[in-house]
């Protein structure tokens, strides 16, 4: 027998839960919903590529935020106007919207290797650290020169369009991505020609880079921008420069973000500990 429409039975509205986040870099007020079923599954069944990874979750976040407003409007400016660290703040508040705020995790013993279980409230063990001062960090870009290479890399704060960028360059892996903070806070890398010319470049196709023209002083210089192109360079720089670079990026960013810990003690030998959660990881482990 067919329904008429007026025979379909009528079901109450629901509503997802939701969590409210402060973005740490950005300082966006922003509602985020609980998953859907749709997307967990979504999650869980995704032949996962470094660059599909990375799609699918900046993708997922953006639809569980609730109101899309500028900056915000698309995807598009999404990646453009949110931070890595900013996708953290979202991905904790998805996670309390979607499992509660007590969740069971599962700790190997650092001393005796012992596995365990144990039930933390995840609102309670989490460090957030908001930037507080009046300049767009992400429009901020800081110059260092480089002690050993005399390089001069030009610093930024990594958006989501920077990782995606790096993740769907070619031979990069979910190991290399999981690097990839040590190489997008890196916005141009200046080489000194001469140096240029005496080491072989490390990509065949390298396209990007070209000599700028406007003064005596940038003559000098071969300017890199393509990320991966950044990457191949960096790795065959002293670790004296990596950490130069790291030192720069600290002084001009800061360490804002977000952190949860587990803290649990070994009932086989009593070893107490705090253990760092990745958000990323437990976002993917919860929705299997």
């Amino acid at each position: 027998m067919a329904y008429q429409a007026k025979d379909l039975p009528k079901f109450e509205d629901f509503q997802f839960p939701t969590f409210e986040v402060i973005t740490p870099h950005s300082k966006l007020h922003l509602t985020v919903r609980s998953l859907t079923v749709a997307q967990e599954e979504r999650l869980r069944e995704s032949a996962l590529t470094a660059a599909k990874a990375t799609a699918l979750l900046n993708q997922t976040v953006y639809e569980c935020i609730t109101e899309k407003e500028p900056p915000l409007d698309t995807i598009y400016n999404f990646e453009r106007n949110i931070s890595i660290i900013d996708r953290e703040a979202l991905l904790y508040g998805i996670l309390v919207a979607s499992y509660g705020e007590e969740q069971d995790f599962t700790i190997n013993c650092s001393a005796c290797d012992f596995q365990y279980t144990v039930k933390e409230n995840i609102t309670e063990n989490v460090d957030i650290r908001l930037y507080e001062g009046r300049e767009s960090l992400i429009a901020k870009t800081v110059d260092v020169t480089l002690p050993i290479s005399k390089y001069k890399a030009v610093l930024c704060l990594p958006t989501l369009k920077d990782e995606r960028e790096f993740a769907t360059s070619k031979g990069i892996s979910q190991e290399i991505l999981r690097r990839a903070d040590s190489y997008i806070i890196i916005r141009e890398l200046h080489i000194p020609q001469k140096q240029v010319a005496m080491k072989q470049k490390p990509d065949e196709n390298i396209e990007n880079e070209s000599s700028t023209n406007n003064s005596e002083d940038d003559k000098k210089y071969l300017v890199v921008k393509n990320v991966f192109e950044i990457y191949s360079y960096l790795r065959n720089l002293p670790s004296r420069d990596k950490i130069a670079i790291r030192k720069a990026w600290n002084e001009a960013y800061g360490n804002y973000g977000i952190d949860l810990y587990v803290r649990g003690t070994c009932p086989n030998c009593g070893k107490s500990e705090e253990n760092p959660v990745s958000l990323i990881a437990e976002l993917f482990r919860l929705s299997q």
